[in-house]
């Protein structure tokens, strides 16, 4: 009995303090928009023209996707890629002037008449 009330006098107290924080606010999840222009340089190069979206997940993560396509520098066949890319700001509220961030994402390319 004196356990369930310990139990419900901690809950109770926990509702009564927080408060909902910087992280827990609604995030704008309008995309920012790009148009890119890459050059591919590998052996089978390429340049693509190519557009995309960043939309953020929640403060510190960005979700972006970028689709392009173009012509390789070898001999001019078609060429295409997508790609998907995760950005973790490692100070999402911009306290310091330079900061780190982590990425990591999938990439594919197409390109015909390669084998």
């Amino acid at each position: 009995m004196r356990r369930r009330g310990l139990k419900r006098a901690a809950v109770g107290l926990l509702l009564a303090v927080s408060a909902p924080g910087h992280a827990q606010r609604a995030v704008d999840r309008a995309p920012s928009w790009e148009a890119r222009a890459d050059y591919l340089g590998t052996r089978a190069g390429a340049v693509h023209g190519g557009l995309g979206a960043a939309v953020p997940m929640n403060s510190s993560v960005r979700l972006a996707v970028v689709g392009g396509a173009g012509a390789t520098l070898r001999d001019g066949d078609p060429s295409a890629r997508a790609e998907a890319v995760l950005r973790l700001l490692l100070d999402p509220r911009g306290r310091q002037r330079w900061s780190f961030y982590g990425a990591g994402g999938l990439g594919v390319r197409w390109d015909r008449g390669l084998a």
